[in-house]
């Protein structure tokens, strides 16, 4: 009988434990979701505004093993001081994308478990192989009003729309649970833009494209190029 009851007692004290550690996980949860939350409320050239990425840092705990992915354009230098120009002559209230985070994105993942970032590497390598360089030029302002999103972009060449299908179609060969959204190249300049704004006609830019990489989200931080190919 007492046997019975020490066994008794350690299964409820596990069961409590139990219960106990999932509530302070998704306090945590719940905590960092919070935190993230609010830091994207400033700009990136608010006061304090690296004390509050240092506070979202700190509540990056792996409690899960995925990375937030996608597969873009990333301009150089020069390329990047073109589109800030043009965004210049936008007279827009709206939260700018930080310059340094500027992309054209080619195929959107979202989400994905962290163990298979090598799959989808090997994936895009193959895609890599069977794609061509392009020329984009970026001659149009646009506003997405769904999204609140003002943007820059262009006509697509069929070399890019391949290179986004080829991407999107290989990602789906690895049964990745993803949103595949359709090919239509812009670069984000200013996001929670309410109204369709005044936006006149830039000047083109051109975007001799010879690669393209795979870039991970992580909240609070610049976006970070895992890899890259040439095309």
């Amino acid at each position: 009988m007492e046997q019975k009851i020490r066994f008794t007692t350690e299964a409820q004290s596990t069961q409590r434990n139990t219960i106990k550690n999932n509530t302070l996980l998704c306090f945590l949860c719940d905590l960092r979701a919070s935190v993230v939350s609010f830091s994207c409320s400033f700009s990136d050239s608010a006061p304090g505004i690296g004390l509050v990425h240092s506070v979202v840092n700190a509540f990056s705990f792996p409690l899960m093993t995925e990375k937030r992915l996608f597969f873009a354009l990333w301009p150089g230098e020069e390329l990047r001081r073109g589109i800030v120009e043009r965004r210049d002559l936008l007279e827009v209230s709206g939260r700018r994308v930080p310059e340094h985070n500027l992309h054209l994105t080619l195929s959107f993942l979202g989400n994905q478990p962290a163990d298979r970032v090598a799959e989808v590497e090997q994936a895009a390598q193959a895609v890599a192989g069977s794609s061509r360089g392009f020329d984009l030029c970026l001659d149009r302002f646009g506003w997405f009003p769904g999204a609140r999103v003002v943007w820059l972009g262009g006509e697509a060449p069929d070399a890019a729309a391949e290179l986004a299908t080829g991407l999107g179609g290989a990602m789906q060969a690895l049964d990745l649970k993803f949103d595949p959204r359709p090919f239509k190249p812009h670069v984000s300049l200013l996001r929670h833009v309410r109204n369709r704004p005044d936006m006149p006609r830039p000047p083109p830019l051109a975007w001799p494209v010879s690669e393209f990489s795979l870039i991970e989200s992580i909240s609070g931080q610049p976006y970070q190029v895992l890899r890259k190919w040439r095309v």
